[in-house]
């Protein structure tokens, strides 16, 4: 009979005071939080009727959230890389930006493929209490960078090939 379960990876377990957390792996921590609260903004007015009295209040709400999403992206973009642990934090903060910059569907398809195609370049090297922690940053930034494709604000109303084959006579 089974009396203990481990439901938890055995780094986690680890003293807490391995875990010494560095400026772009607090930023990235932020840029997490505030991406998340972004998302959310932005999909509370994705099917709502423009003309409800509080739209203009999720709209602006909206608006500060990726306002400050970008504003943490700048911070995170000039922050020097102090440690390996920190190239693949400082990466996806950049595909991140790339995602929200991207104007047609191309482009965003195209940054949201590279975690298949380089898959090397989003891993955090080493199996420490840091290199899990730095691991579950990404994993759940790599899901944020999916949620942001499928935000109607992030999808392009008509893709740039199309645009001029509709115009040719």
């Amino acid at each position: 009979m089974t009396y203990h379960a481990r439901n938890t990876p055995l780094v986690s377990n680890k003293d807490a005071h391995s875990y010494i957390p560095y400026p772009i792996s607090k930023q990235f921590s932020l840029l997490l939080g505030a991406l998340a609260i972004a998302i959310e903004a932005e999909r509370d007015i994705e099917n709502v009727d423009v003309f409800n009295p509080a739209f203009d209040g999720w709209l602006e709400e909206s608006e500060r959230a990726w306002d400050r999403v970008t504003d943490i992206q700048l911070v995170l973009k000039k922050m020097p890389i102090r440690r390996v642990e920190d190239q693949p934090l400082k990466m996806l903060g950049f595909m991140m930006h790339l995602a929200m910059s991207s104007e047609t569907r191309t482009e965003l398809q195209a940054v949201q493929s590279f975690a298949q195609r380089e898959p090397h370049r989003l891993q955090c090297p080493g199996r420490d209490a840091l290199a899990h922690r730095i691991t579950s940053m990404l994993a759940q930034g790599q899901f944020l960078l999916g949620a942001i494709g499928g935000l109607e604000v992030f999808q392009p109303v008509i893709e740039g090939d199309l645009l001029s084959d509709t115009f040719v006579a």
